[in-house]
């Protein structure tokens, strides 16, 4: 009875609204998918089938980096779950890690700006760590200096990332409002068209799908 309850739960406030999303966004679009599959990306090489090599990479880079340590803290440190916890535990490992690392392998990540795409990830890594560690010195210790790690090298990467800017030009776009209203291509749909007025295509395909198609970009 538990059980049922937690699942018309589920149902009604993850499921449905899920549902009615999906079916808007279908009937939006006219995409089954969701358009970050048609992106068209310069960045990648031929694809390997349905994964991108590039994000397979990266994805790579990844899990050695920040999920291998964690995950080593959970299975080495970790205590023996009962069962209850062990299947909320693979829950948790299958819907935060192992499922968003193999939807991410499928697309390009060239929008992942500041790794937003991958949130999930370090949610459900952090969260295996805090249900399973039975929290004593050796396991603060290792925590603490793996966070300490992450810190110091999240830092050197934004800091690094700080020369680069989306060029959004705000001036261009309202003086481009003084001239009779065209259309404009461009890449990153900001201040540009909507200062000027101009009507926009998007050519990475994120608005609608039709760039994203075999000479829809031309």
């Amino acid at each position: 009875e538990q059980r049922l309850r937690r699942l018309r739960q589920l149902l009604l406030w993850a499921g449905l609204p899920g549902l009615v999303y999906f079916v808007w966004r279908v009937w939006y679009f006219g995409e089954w998918l969701p358009l970050p599959f048609l992106v068209k990306g310069v960045a990648s090489p031929e694809r390997v089938g349905l994964f991108d090599p590039v994000s397979l990479r990266y994805l790579g880079i990844l899990w050695l980096r920040y999920l291998s340590p964690l995950l080593v803290l959970f299975f080495w440190y970790g205590r023996k779950p009962d069962r209850p916890k062990r299947r909320n535990l693979g829950v948790i490992f299958f819907s935060f890690v192992l499922l968003p690392s193999l939807f991410y392998t499928t697309i390009t990540l060239e929008q992942n700006v500041a790794n937003r795409f991958v949130l999930p990830l370090w949610v459900g890594s952090l969260s295996l760590v805090a249900l399973h560690l039975p929290w004593r010195r050796p396991t603060w210790l290792l925590g603490t200096l793996f966070l300490m790690l992450s810190l110091v090298y999240s830092s050197v990467y934004g800091w690094r990332s700080l020369p680069y800017r989306y060029s959004q030009n705000p001036e261009l776009g309202a003086a481009l409002a003084d001239i009779p209203a065209h259309r404009m291509a461009v890449s990153e749909a900001g201040h540009l068209p909507y200062y000027s007025g101009w009507k926009t295509l998007d050519l990475w395909g994120l608005q609608y799908a039709h760039p994203g198609h075999p000479g829809g970009g031309s």
